[in-house]
């Protein structure tokens, strides 16, 4: 089955055994999944499938430089999605934009602001920040 869930596991798995032979990666990926263990329960779902289909349709993974990251980079706009190897969490990024309000929620939106229970814009703190734009890839028999 070659698709995006296909294509992201074989990625990954390559990553792990560079990092089994690279002390730095390892730690790097060892640090990530502590991290996305801590915070993972607060996190959106997604089918990677689906997801990379919707913002970035047609698009091949490319493994960054330090070898954390898959990009899927749309080709008819602006918008890549940013798999984590070792945290198993992908985010959705605008790339025109800079700092906190190039990540985008799971609908495409800037995730800066919501509205509250009063129909007012309100500021995120980090937490909610944090929780509105990162999703948990879910695994192929959860898909």
């Amino acid at each position: 089955m070659a698709d995006t869930k296909h294509d992201y596991r074989v990625k990954v798995f390559f990553q792990k055994v560079k990092g089994f032979f690279s002390k730095r990666l390892d730690l790097l990926f060892e640090r990530a999944q502590k991290e996305s263990f801590l915070y993972k329960k607060n996190w959106q779902k997604v089918n990677i499938n689906a997801f990379v289909k919707k913002f970035a349709s047609g698009a091949k993974g490319e493994i960054s430089e330090d070898g954390r990251k898959i990009f899927y980079q749309s080709k008819h706009n602006n918008l890549r999605v940013v798999a984590d190897v070792a945290g198993g969490y992908c985010r959705l990024e605008d790339t025109t934009k800079r700092g906190k309000e190039r990540f985008l929620d799971i609908n495409g939106n800037d995730a800066r602001n919501y509205i509250n229970s009063r129909g007012k814009k309100q500021g995120r703190n980090n937490a909610q920040f944090n929780a509105a734009t990162h999703f948990k890839i879910l695994k192929r028999k959860e898909m």
